[in-house]
């Protein structure tokens, strides 16, 4: 049994689409905000936390991740410090 807890930052409308797939695997939402007023675009905070095993868990954020813009057919980047 391996425990996990973190957030994701995702834009307002791939808020939705990731709480359904947590739900599915009954991952624990514990909070939802943003930090900034008028930010363009909007960036929300889901915090979560979910047990199992670790395999399985690693397959559902995967899962999960897939629902995020990340995933776009975009060119490679190399990550920065800054961001993508």
């Amino acid at each position: 049994m391996s425990a996990a807890f973190g957030e994701w930052a995702l834009l307002d409308s791939e808020v939705v689409p990731v709480q359904n797939i947590m739900q599915k695997y009954n991952w624990t939402q514990t909070a939802l905000h943003h930090h900034l007023l008028g930010e363009t675009p909007k960036i929300l905070f889901l915090h979560w936390s979910v047990t199992g095993n670790a395999n399985d868990l690693i397959n559902q954020a995967k899962e999960i991740m897939m629902q995020t813009s990340t995933y776009d057919d975009q060119a490679p980047r190399a990550p920065t410090s800054a961001g993508p």
